[in-house]
This record gives structure tokens, C-alpha cells and sequence, in this order.
């Protein structure tokens, strides 16, 4: 996704600078109206094609980076909803917790905790009632 993102954003750029033959024409027209020689318009030529090439890649990179920044404070804002959501889950749940406890104290209904407690005490009054010797 990030690369379609990016060429998308390359595309625009390739469109609003100069292309090749605009670049072509720029050093002719430049070369004229400063009445250079042949030499000099070629090497003006081939110098404004370098800077055009460096300043395509410079601003590639800042593209780049700019989109990079974007997606990880995207990722950021995404972990931090997803950080208040869970914590927002646990007080819930914790809420709830609270609320069927004091409900099932109200009616006077045990709980698990409550059944299993009180199945290990007859455990071992079982036990010790069977170690006792019998009169």
C-alpha cells in the first residue's frame, strides 16, 4: 500500500517538473537569448539535466520520509485507540464484575469460588471422619 501511495505522489511530481524534451528546450532558449556556443549550450544542457536528476531524487527521499512519518504516527495514533480501548475493556469488565458480585450477595447465591471452598471442607471432614475410630 505504501508504494502505490508513493507512486501516486510520484506520478503528480513527474507531471508539474520539467520532462526531458521541456528541459531540452529550456537550455536551447537559454543558449540563444545568451548567445552561447554550441559547447557551451550542450554543457548547460547537460548540467541542468544533472540538477534536475538531483533534485528529483532529493525530493523522492523527502516524499519518502514525509510518508514514512505519516504512516508511523498513523501506527502511533492506531496502538494508542487500541491501548485506551483494551483499558477502557478491563474498567468494563471490572465494572461488571463488581456489580453481579454485590447482585449475587444480595440474593445470597454462591459463587464458584464459594461451592468448591465449601466441597474441599466436606473433603476432609469425609477424611477425618473416617480416620476417627468408631465407638
Amino acid at each position: 500500500m505504501i508504494d502505490i501511495v508513493k507512486k501516486s505522489v510520484y506520478m503528480g511530481i513527474g507531471l508539474a517538473s520539467l520532462t526531458k524534451d521541456r528541459l531540452q528546450k529550456v537550455a536551447a532558449d537559454v543558449s540563444k537569448e545568451a548567445q552561447l556556443s554550441e559547447e557551451e549550450g550542450r554543457r548547460l544542457h547537460e548540467e541542468l539535466q544533472l540538477k534536475s536528476e538531483e533534485a528529483k531524487i532529493q525530493m523522492e527521499q523527502k516524499i519518502d520520509q514525509r510518508i514514512d512519518q505519516a504512516f508511523v504516527q498513523v501506527g502511533l495514533l492506531k496502538a494508542g485507540v487500541k491501548r485506551a480501548a483494551e483499558h477502557t475493556t478491563d474498567t468494563l469488565q471490572q465494572m461488571v464484575d463488581r456489580r453481579v458480585d454485590a447482585a449475587l450477595d444480595r440474593l445470597g447465591i454462591a459463587r464458584k469460588e464459594d461451592v468448591e471452598s465449601l466441597l474441599q471442607r466436606l473433603e476432609l471432614l469425609e477424611t477425618k471422619l473416617a480416620a476417627t475410630p468408631q465407638v
